[in-house]
């Protein structure tokens, strides 16, 4: 690298630097730290047992097959797998992309898991 651009300066760890000052600025604007937050206890609250799994997991089956009956899923070799909701981390910017997309592609089935945490009544805060 020095050779092709003698002017080049190197920072260790430059790129997880940039990260991590990318997530810290963004808890200084309320909105998307609210947001964020909002979405880890969404994360937490569909994820926190075993019995919330298997229900989203569930739901999240039927929604596919109907989307698929519906035509509004293309069928192929790997398509449409049911997944899970995906926990953003600090570390990583990319992370809460992936958090965000994980629960707009489970969204009907995270809603279903939710209201089913309401209505039977959660056990813990």
């Amino acid at each position: 690298m020095f050779r092709d651009c003698p002017c080049t300066y190197y920072v260790h760890f430059y790129g997880h630097r940039l990260r991590l000052t990318l997530v810290a600025a963004s808890r200084e604007v309320v909105h998307i730290h609210e947001f964020f937050m909002q979405l880890t206890h969404v994360v937490n609250n569909v994820s926190a047992s075993s019995k919330s799994h298997d229900q989203l997991q569930a739901a999240q089956e039927i929604n596919i097959t109907n989307m698929i009956a519906n035509g509004e899923l293309q069928t192929g070799k790997g398509a449409n797998q049911v997944g899970t909701i995906v926990r953003a981390g600090d570390t990583r910017w990319s992370s809460h992309f992936h958090s965000i997309c994980s629960l707009m592609r489970m969204y009907d089935a995270t809603c279903i898991v939710i209201d089913n945490i309401i209505d039977e009544g959660a056990t813990y805060s």
